[in-house]
């Protein structure tokens, strides 16, 4: 059984894609142009948002922080 992929935060993605452009990559097919969010949800500490990469198809979850 292989060991699930860790998710990187928003912070992350953004960070890594500062060094080559702007917006966040998609880990599965390298595209950066993704359908608007699909689904949000509320949670504790903020929001949690689903973006569908145009290319692929892969989900995409970012996490948004309250007061970051």
């Amino acid at each position: 059984m292989s060991k699930p992929k860790e998710r990187k935060t928003l912070a992350e993605l953004s960070a890594a894609a500062a060094q080559g452009g702007n917006g966040i990559t998609c880990v599965k097919c390298g595209c950066r142009h993704f359908w608007k969010v699909s689904d949000t949800v509320k949670i504790s500490d903020g929001v949690r948002r689903y973006r569908k990469c145009r290319n692929c198809g892969h989900i995409v979850v970012t996490t948004e922080k309250k007061g970051a």
